[in-house]
């Protein structure tokens, strides 16, 4: 289950572009889990590869860059592995 604090961490850090309207919310929601990413298939992102061909791909978020990007809750006092440190 993804945490709805992770979810609104997402939206401010795409406030200026996807984020900006009531449709760019719309089209927001409409993600789905995809080799351990957030990705949502209908944003489309394109560029010119190495050799100058385009290419086509859809915007996504991965988990290690959620991880990154995510702040501890002390209020939750969840503990991670077998240690505890208080």
């Amino acid at each position: 289950m993804v945490d709805k604090s992770l979810i609104n961490t997402i939206k401010k850090l795409l406030s200026s572009s996807l984020v900006a309207d009531n449709q760019a919310v719309t089209e927001f929601q409409k993600v789905e889990l995809k080799d351990g990413a957030l990705t949502w298939k209908n944003i489309e992102i394109e560029w010119l590869d190495e050799t100058g061909k385009r290419v086509v791909d859809y915007y996504d978020l991965d988990s290690i860059v959620m991880y990154e990007l995510s702040e501890a809750d002390p209020s939750r006092g969840l503990e991670i592995g077998f240690f505890h440190h208080p």
